[in-house]
Order: C-alpha cells, then structure tokens, then sequence
C-alpha cells in the first residue's frame, strides 16, 4: 500500500505544481510524473513476468512437442470438460509474446523503453500510446539531465503526460507486494479522508487525480495539444527564417 499511496502522492504534488504555475514549476511536476509513469510500467511488467521462469520451461516443452509432430496441448485436470485443447502452434505464439529472454528481462529491470516495448507487445496500450510515453520520457531526460527546459512547450508537456499517468493508472492491473489491511496511510487519508483505501486498488484514483488535475476534460485535453501545436508551428517559422535568411533576420517569422 505504500507504494500506491507514493504513487499518489506524487502526482497530487504535480497537480498542485501545474496550478501554481511557472517553468520550474511545470520541471518539477514533469520529473514527478515521469517517476510516476516508469514505476507504472514496472509494476505492470513486474507482476507478468512473476512466473517468466516456469513459462520458459513450458515453452521448451511445447517446442519440443512441436518437433515430435504434436498438434494440441495435453489436456489436465483442472480443464473444463467442454474445452477444446488449444492448438500447439498458437500456444507458442502466445508464450514468444508473454515471455521474456534473460537479456531482456535485465532491460525490462532497469531502462524505460524496453518495459514501453515488452507492454506495447503485451497489447497493454497501442503502438501510438507507447510513442507517446517513449517520446514524453526523453522530454524528461532531456530537462532532467542536460537542463534543456523549452519553456513554450513544458506546460503542455507535463499537462499531458498527467493525463497519460492517469490512464495508465486505470489500466493497472497489479498491486505490488499484498500486506495487511491495517497499514497506516496517512498521506492518502490526508487527499481522501472520506475513502477507505483497498492495498489492491490503484485505478481507483486515476480519475479523482485527473479530476483535480488542469486537463481534468477531454475539451482540456484538446486545447492543450492544440496549443502545443501552435507553438510548435511557431518555432518551426523560426527555424525556417533562419533557414531562409542565412541568420539574417532571426527571430522573425516570415509570413507567406
């Protein structure tokens, strides 16, 4: 529960930056809902690839199932008696799909894209979300580690990554490490003191948090890659006058 209550608080706290406004501000709140985005990502993929071990073994047996000129699984005991055998060959489809190499596994542990990617082929969110949180995480790194802070665009930014957190929230189908019911909470009592707060529950908050949030509509939402387009647009006139004049008169959008 402390980690859904950290994950909370976190983007509560970029909420309440987005409010106050400001640059530095939007930085911050960017940074804290990129946090919020990878430590998503790792529960998700933390609670698929929990038996990655044991599958691999299965896969290897229905490899070798394959070879030997076998067709359907074999069926257990704890099939329905109605249920068809599924076929081997979209059984090893499914567990190319599921699994992950060890190589793989150690990116997944420790880099951003490789968790977007194994999630993506998991059909956890589409090819276009997945581009977006690839694209909005090296917007991070970029004001994180190099100080590169666009001061037209970081609003936006950070205005839709808290709706790609939210969303990502209400897609969570993990709940960390289960502990007792008792466990104090007082952060997440403090934001929500008329809930009582379920340890498995963490798409419960998505909405509120979005609610609360500057983009809590899809009107909002709107206005603001609109926006970001505008500005876009704008400093694409500059660096085409710049282009244009060789530098001459930089800083003046050419109007055609």
């Amino acid at each position: 529960m402390d980690s859904v209550e950290r994950l909370v608080v976190q983007v509560s706290e970029s909420n309440r930056l987005l409010h106050q406004g400001g640059v530095s501000r939007w930085r911050i709140s960017l940074m804290l809902l990129d946090n919020t985005a990878e430590l998503l990502l790792k529960r998700e993929c933390d609670s698929r690839l929990s038996l990655n071990h044991l599958g691999q073994g299965y896969y290897e047996s229905v490899c070798a199932a394959l070879e030997r000129g076998e067709t359907e699984e074999q069926p257990t005991q704890f099939d329905d008696d109605d249920e068809l055998p599924r076929k081997l060959v979209d059984v090893k489809v499914e567990l190319e799909r599921e699994l992950a190499s060890d190589e793989e596994l150690e990116k997944i542990e420790s880099e951003f894209a490789p968790k977007v990617a194994y999630l993506q082929r998991n059909d956890v969110f589409s090819p276009f979300h997945a581009a977006v949180l690839r694209r909005l995480h090296l917007y991070r790194n970029e004001i994180y580690h190099d100080d590169k802070v666009r001061p037209a665009t970081v609003e936006a930014a950070a205005k839709i990554y808290t709706y790609v957190v939210c969303d990502l929230m209400r897609r969570s189908s993990t709940s960390g490490v289960p502990i007792a019911f008792s466990v104090p909470t007082p952060e997440l009592d403090a934001l929500y003191p008329e809930q009582q707060h379920h340890p498995y529950e963490l798409s419960r908050y998505a909405d509120s948090l979005l609610s609360l949030s500057p983009i809590d509509t899809a009107e909002k939402l709107a206005e603001t890659l609109s926006e970001h387009l505008i500005d876009r647009l704008e400093e694409l006139d500059l660096d085409l006058s710049y282009v244009q004049t060789r530098g001459s008169n930089f800083g003046v959008v050419v109007d055609e």
